[in-house]
């Protein structure tokens, strides 16, 4: 996602790309803010309660899980689904892509098309 924000040059700005947990209990405001900050300084985390974190993975049908696992320095790992969600500016679903899926150069494609679109609207 990175690189396709870099690829989308100025129209880069119509965009707010948001980095949501699924694992809130490790994922502090600050932790976040940290972990984005190594993708792009664009890049906003999220987090909140179990509660507001389980309703937005819910929202978004991302299945999540804490795994077991003795090596992981907190005892477990999280499993997940890793989508990129596009949302319109008003809030609803636009498209979703799967993470890694494409090249960054057709998601940058598929983004400026959909900014483009909603230009012309």
């Amino acid at each position: 996602m990175a690189t396709a924000l870099d690829l989308l040059g100025e129209d880069a700005g119509r965009v707010a790309p948001l980095f949501i947990t699924v694992d809130p209990e490790r994922d502090t405001p600050e932790v976040m803010a940290d972990y984005v900050a190594n993708f792009h300084p664009e890049f906003v985390g999220l987090t909140g309660s179990n509660d507001q974190v389980t309703a937005a993975a819910h929202a978004f049908k991302v299945y999540h899980e804490q795994l077991p696992d003795a090596e992981a320095a907190d005892g477990y790992r999280m499993a997940h689904a890793g989508h990129i969600y596009l949302m319109r500016p008003d809030g609803r679903f636009e498209a979703v892509f799967l993470e890694g899926d494409q090249p960054p150069e057709d998601l940058a494609r598929e983004i400026e098309m959909r900014i483009e679109a909603e230009g012309r609207s």
